[in-house]
């Protein structure tokens, strides 16, 4: 059913976890939770950047509607 043991293994801790949590990039668009927002929080935490400008670059990544 798994392609490999790695994907197993983690089927079995899934399956046996007591909960499972995730955060609000899990409901993001890629390119912001897995892009900018990830960019951003390790340019501020790092010193890279200030916070004003990491959150004008997040909120300018928001695809267009």
């Amino acid at each position: 059913m798994y392609g490999d043991p790695v994907e197993k293994k983690i089927a079995e801790i899934v399956k046996n976890v007591t909960s499972l949590r995730f955060d609000a990039s899990d409901l993001m668009p890629g390119q912001v939770g897995s892009g900018s927002e990830w960019k951003g929080f390790t340019d501020y935490f790092s010193g890279a950047a200030d916070l004003d400008t990491v959150l004008k670059e997040i909120d300018a990544s928001w695809p267009k509607q």
